[in-house]
């Protein structure tokens, strides 16, 4: 899971369950990875630039009205 450090700057970098010494514990799809300390570091990156050109389809759902 990323999310804002402020440490980092508020940059949204790794975070970690638990990080003990040289290594830390993440969850990712219900399963516990063990990652190095240098993980800590990885950032989440968005191209900015690219954001308004993002295709967005929504549709509703067919169906029956509750009353």
């Amino acid at each position: 899971m990323f999310g804002p450090n402020p440490k980092a700057g508020e940059r949204f970098v790794l975070l970690a369950k638990d990080w003990e010494r040289s290594s830390g514990t993440v969850t990712y799809d219900g399963k516990e990875y063990e990652v190095n300390y240098g993980a800590a570091f990885a950032g989440l990156m968005v191209d900015l630039r690219r954001i308004d050109r993002q295709d967005r389809n929504s549709r509703t759902a067919e169906g029956r009205k509750v009353d």
